[in-house]
């Protein structure tokens, strides 16, 4: 019975922390917290939004990243006085002619993109990423957005219309990568 009661007290004291986790994902980029979201478009094409053009390549993969780099730079962030948080995501997106000779593989906004975040919300201006019920979120391009590509990310540049929405899901962080 001894065995029974020191196994349960065990198990308690691991609960607790497994809850503080999953309350902690009831907020959009928790604090200290590293994360990777991936997805596709689900702008219907109906929707009337501008296409992509320049080249008119879609969009076959979106992916966001919040990692080391730029949770050691919030760290050094005073808090703010209205309880709003400012974090950074790196955008990177995959074009459907990722595979061909010549084509850049994967095309970002760089590490440091600043967004204004709340508990469901976080927005840069020119795009925002809103939570969604079940571990997904939606980017929301509200103002365009422009990617580069190559070793050097002034080599090659494409853009994100204004309108186009994307869902994605939290992934482990070497989808990420």
């Amino acid at each position: 019975m001894k065995a029974l009661t020191s196994t349960l007290v065990v198990a308690a004291m691991l609960a607790l922390p497994a809850a503080a986790v999953r309350a902690e994902t009831d907020v959009l980029f928790p604090p200290a917290t590293a994360g990777c979201y991936v997805g596709a478009e689900v702008t219907p094409i109906t929707a009337g939004v501008a296409p992509y053009r320049k080249p008119a390549v879609p969009v076959t993969s979106v992916r966001l990243e919040r990692s080391y780099p730029q949770l050691a730079h919030e760290e050094e962030q005073p808090p703010r006085a209205d309880g709003g948080r400012m974090i950074n995501l790196a955008v990177s997106v995959t074009f459907a002619d990722a595979g061909k000779p010549g084509a850049v593989k994967r095309y970002s906004s760089g590490r440091w993109e600043l967004l204004q975040c709340t508990a469901d919300l976080c927005d840069a201006g020119n795009y925002k990423v809103e939570r969604e019920a079940g571990g997904t979120v939606l980017l929301r391009m509200t103002g365009g957005m422009y990617v580069g590509g190559g070793p050097y990310l002034e080599t090659a540049h494409r853009r994100l219309p204004d309108g186009h929405v994307y869902r994605l899901v939290a992934s482990p962080m070497a989808a990420c990568r």
